[in-house]
């Protein structure tokens, strides 16, 4: 199944950044907005990401840095920057950190949407080998199928680690049994189906993970299952 693509789109400028998610949301695509360096950076460790939009000018922790740490942590992870800076230098920067590609404020819509769309196609080969990234307590790696926190090594069968990818790709918002289904599973129509498939595997999943009285996948009773990041700060 061709899945949508996972986009944080970091940007301080509330109307940009409201305009842009909204844009690439109706493309089909799963999109997250962080305001902030800081933001950004909480958002990214509790996910896996198949394109970043950058505002290169932000407060606090800079566009730039933003991209250091990004780079860092998943060398292959395709950036596309946003940048009301239209000098050869500055492009120059933001390319020398790591970004793959830019459009200059104020843009066209369709222009980013044709900008992200090349990232997407051109990247997609390379995504799965993502090295891994954090999930509650556990650090998750898709290219072994597995999951480590410490000595524990636990195996994730193909389609769990693609839950664990959903949630985390959705940090904080709430993911509904028929969109687990319609990303899992590709039934077209799940409102139509009955099928108990879902909370069997959210209930295996959370056995593996159980720690310490603990989950990482919370049951929001009526609407879904939620992953937050937060709930497991780096200093814990």
């Amino acid at each position: 199944m061709d899945r949508h693509r996972r986009i944080l789109v970091i940007e301080d400028d509330d109307s940009i950044r409201a305009a842009v998610v909204n844009i690439l949301s109706h493309d089909g695509h799963q999109v997250t907005g962080a305001a902030s360096g800081e933001e950004a950076l909480r958002q990214y460790a509790g996910g896996v990401f198949d394109l970043v939009v950058l505002d290169l000018m932000l407060p606090g922790v800079s566009g730039l840095n933003v991209c250091d740490e990004i780079r860092k942590r998943e060398p292959a992870q395709p950036i596309l920057m946003l940048t009301a800076k239209s000098g050869e230098v500055d492009l120059l920067e933001g390319f020398r950190r790591g970004a793959d590609d830019y459009v200059a404020k104020p843009f066209r819509m369709s222009e980013l949407r044709a900008r992200v769309l090349a990232l997407l196609r051109r990247s997609a080969p390379t995504r799965r080998s993502a090295t891994g990234f954090r999930f509650g307590r556990w650090w998750v790696r898709p290219p072994m199928l597995d999951a480590k926190l410490g000595d524990r090594v636990i195996s994730l069968s193909d389609r769990e680690l693609e839950l664990v990818m959903l949630l985390a790709g959705q940090d904080g918002q709430i993911v509904s049994r028929s969109q687990i289904l319609q990303e899992l599973w590709g039934i077209a129509d799940p409102n139509k189906i009955i099928t108990r498939r879902v909370d069997m595997l959210v209930a295996k999943l959370r056995s593996k993970l159980h720690i310490a009285g603990e989950t990482p996948i919370e049951t929001v009773h009526g609407a879904g299952y939620r992953y937050e990041s937060r709930r497991f700060p780096l200093s814990d």
